[in-house]
């Protein structure tokens, strides 16, 4: 940052205080967990998108999910 402040400063700690809580946490992925309407190793995915909904650009909207084992990956 070229112009930091004391507050970037106090939220940076903030955050690495945040980071250094819960660096013991973990991520568990479990593959017998898996309820419908995932089924276990199968990769599902969900598309929206909307051509021209900002009215003033006439831009296009998209978002994408894809699930592996009942979790988002991407």
């Amino acid at each position: 940052m070229s112009k930091a402040t004391p507050e970037h400063l106090a939220y940076a700690k903030m955050v690495l205080r945040y980071f250094f809580g819960v660096k013991g946490r973990q991520l568990t992925w479990c593959g017998n967990r898996v309820s419908l309407p995932h089924v276990l190793g199968e990769i599902l995915t969900f598309v929206d998108s909307s051509w021209a909904d900002h009215k003033e650009k006439r831009r296009r909207s998209i978002a994408y999910y894809l699930f592996l084992n009942n979790t988002t990956f991407s």
